[in-house]
This record gives structure tokens, C-alpha cells and sequence, in this order.
């Protein structure tokens, strides 16, 4: 069915909303979320949460209480499964790449809360807690380090190659992340797990805000080591 193109917010939490999904530039975020969660709207949150760890808190405690999550789509990857295998099977440290072209949109982040966050969640979700020790390059292209769940790890992203790479190197083992005709859209997996947990059911896979924030945190702690580095 046909929907409406509205002029504003107001004019769309005037339908009365039970659920929406947030995906303004991330510098938006706070105050379209804090008017959503005042309306007692479940929101999907893009990633980022927020541009930073500040404002990402403050949103957290908007929606306290509140079915809230955030968009960290590569937890359901189809290719999370032989990550998860891989990781099951083979010890010692994980290598991880990711780079591609600069996306196609008006405004844009820093490759550590751009790209490196996918993987910073993901490490998250399959290991552990994530721990940022060093970081080197510039904003767009960004080597760096750290641990997950105790385990070490290297992450490599690049804004602005010609080419997409998404791979994680775990032993012998190379697993590619970047989409194939195989499996379900991860986005549609997403949005069906979001609405399971707006009806009160439990979805292991779906990113809380708290995992935003951790994300968040990691990618800003990267940065910080960036700028320690460059001085």
C-alpha cells in the first residue's frame, strides 16, 4: 500500500506509531529518539547509536525501560554462522578487514565509527567484550588492535578502496561477510527480529542499546589512540 510522505516528525507521531525505525544521520539521532521514546514509540536505531559516546548515553536513558535496539545488521549475516564455527575450532588471534568505496550520501563519519563498528559489535557478540589497545592511520583508513573476550585481535578499514572486502581470518580459516545470493536479506532479518521484540519475545541476535554504546565506546577509544599516535 501507498504511505504518506509527511512534513515532520510531529506530523508522524500524530498517527500514533507502535514502532519505528531511526535512520536520520546519526547527528540526529538524539533528538528525533528523545521524541520517540516520549511518544512510547519502539525504535530500531540505525548504527551509530550517536556521533558519540555522550549523546548515545543520553539516549539510553530516553528509552529506558523501553523495547529500543540498534541496527548492527552484521549479526545476521548468513556468514556468522562459519564465524562462529571457525572461532569454535581454531585458537589465537582473529584478523579482520573491511574497506569500500565512500558511500553515496550527504553526510559522513570517521572509518572507525563508519566501518570499524560493524566488526567492533561483531567481535562483541561472538567473543566477548571488546578492549581497544592501540590504533594507527588517519580517519579514513585505520589500523587497529585490541582485545575480545581475552582474545586477540587486529581490525584493519579503509573508507575510500575501490574495491569491498568484509573478511575475517580465524586460523586457516577465511570467512567472507560480504553478501551473496545465498540466504535471507540480513536487513529483512533484522527488521523481522525488531518486531519480535516489540511483541514481547526474546531475540538473542538483535543489538541492545547497551550494545550500541559498547560499539560506540570501542570505536571512540580507537580514535583517542589515533590521536595519541599522530601526536
Amino acid at each position: 500500500p501507498d504511505h504518506p510522505v509527511l512534513p515532520d516528525l510531529a506530523a508522524l507521531l500524530r498517527l500514533g506509531l507502535d514502532a519505528a525505525v531511526l535512520a536520520t544521520p546519526p547527528a540526529q539521532h538524539l533528538a528525533v529518539g528523545r521524541a520517540l521514546a516520549a511518544a512510547g514509540v519502539a525504535t530500531l536505531i540505525e548504527k551509530p547509536l550517536a556521533p558519540t559516546v555522550a549523546e548515545a548515553q543520553a539516549l539510553a536513558r530516553a528509552f529506558a525501560g523501553q523495547p529500543a535496539a540498534v541496527g548492527h545488521v552484521e549479526r545476521f549475516n548468513p556468514a556468522v554462522g562459519a564465524l562462529r564455527a571457525a572461532l569454535a575450532a581454531h585458537g589465537g588471534p582473529v584478523r579482520v578487514e573491511r574497506a569500500g568505496p565512500p558511500p553515496e550520501r550527504s553526510w559522513a563519519l570517521d572509518a572507525a565509527r563508519d566501518l570499524a563498528i560493524h566488526d567492533l559489535d561483531l567481535l562483541a557478540a561472538l567473543l566477548g567484550p571488546v578492549q581497544v589497545e592501540g590504533a594507527a592511520g588517519h580517519a579514513h583508513a585505520l589500523s587497529l588492535h585490541g582485545t575480545a573476550g581475552g582474545r586477540a585481535f587486529s581490525l584493519g578499514v579503509d573508507a575510500r578502496a575501490q574495491t569491498r572486502r568484509r573478511r575475517w581470518e580465524v586460523g586457516p580459516v577465511t570467512v567472507d561477510l560480504l553478501p551473496h545470493a545465498a540466504g535471507a536479506e540480513p536487513l529483512a532479518v533484522q527488521l523481522d527480529a525488531f518486531v519480535q521484540r516489540c511483541r514481547g519475545e526474546h531475540v538473542g541476535d538483535l543489538a541492545t542499546l547497551a550494545d550500541g554504546l559498547a560499539a560506540l565506546r570501542a570505536a571512540e577509544h580507537a580514535l583517542g589512540a589515533l590521536a595519541l599516535n599522530q601526536a
